[in-house]
């Protein structure tokens, strides 16, 4: 639980806030821990092993912006689907530009935003889908916002 979580963090940009929720699936108590960032998240890890050796599944999502604050916009999408990129070794080059799709959709980042980071960051792209750029990232954003 504990690097999984951190690295998963590790793929949204700086500012980013996450809420974690705890549940317990035996008695229904639910315990919600709004405005976590990467650097408060580490401090909490204690209190949520705790919450998981007493029968809580714990949950990280970004949060939604709300009034007065930032929503993603096209740099932080550039910043995030360049971390996908980074924090990953894959010979599934397509593979690996489904992911991106799906964690920037999962971010709430536009296709176009989307699209555009994955022609600046995929590995070859130029060489590798010559010919049907525009459909091969029209059909993978697509694909992923299906899931």
């Amino acid at each position: 639980m504990t690097h999984q979580s951190i690295e998963q963090l590790k793929l949204y940009p700086p500012e980013t806030k996450f809420t974690v929720k705890a549940k317990n699936f035996e008695t229904g108590e639910i315990k919600i821990i709004k405005n976590q960032t990467a650097e408060t998240y580490p401090k909490l890890l204690s209190y949520l092993k705790y919450l998981n050796a007493n029968g809580y599944n714990i949950f990280l999502s970004p949060s939604v912006a709300g009034e007065g604050e930032t929503k993603a916009t096209a740099s932080n999408c550039m910043a995030y689907i360049e971390k996908v990129y980074n924090s990953v070794s894959s010979d599934d080059i397509s593979g690996l530009d489904f992911k991106a799709a799906l964690y920037g959709i999962r971010k709430g980042f536009t296709q176009d935003e989307i699209k555009t980071a994955i022609l600046k960051f995929s590995p070859n792209i130029q060489n590798r889908k010559k010919g049907h750029i525009d459909d091969y990232l029209l059909r993978t954003v697509k694909n992923a916002s299906l899931k």
